[in-house]
């Protein structure tokens, strides 16, 4: 479940354009790669998360090297149908 930090009443989403954005802390799986505990911006109308540009530089740069930022976990997997 992810975070929530502050509200920012006066904050505008940037796709539905109601205001109420909210910071949020998320888990992305970008690229292959599973990268956690990201800043992210939440509307509470529509429910679109955005990440920022810098958050979206750095999820490029952990894809492009995972080996150095990440580490391989194994995990269970279940698929239904």
């Amino acid at each position: 479940m992810p975070k929530k930090s502050q509200n920012k009443p006066d904050e505008i989403c940037s796709f539905c354009s109601r205001p109420g954005v909210i910071d949020v802390r998320r888990d992305k799986l970008y690229k292959g790669v599973l990268i956690e505990n990201l800043p992210a911006k939440q509307c509470p109308h529509c429910h679109e998360v955005y990440f920022n540009l810098d958050t979206a530089q750095l999820m490029e740069k952990i894809a492009r090297e995972p080996d150095r930022y990440a580490r391989l976990v194994k995990r269970l997997v279940a698929r239904v149908a």
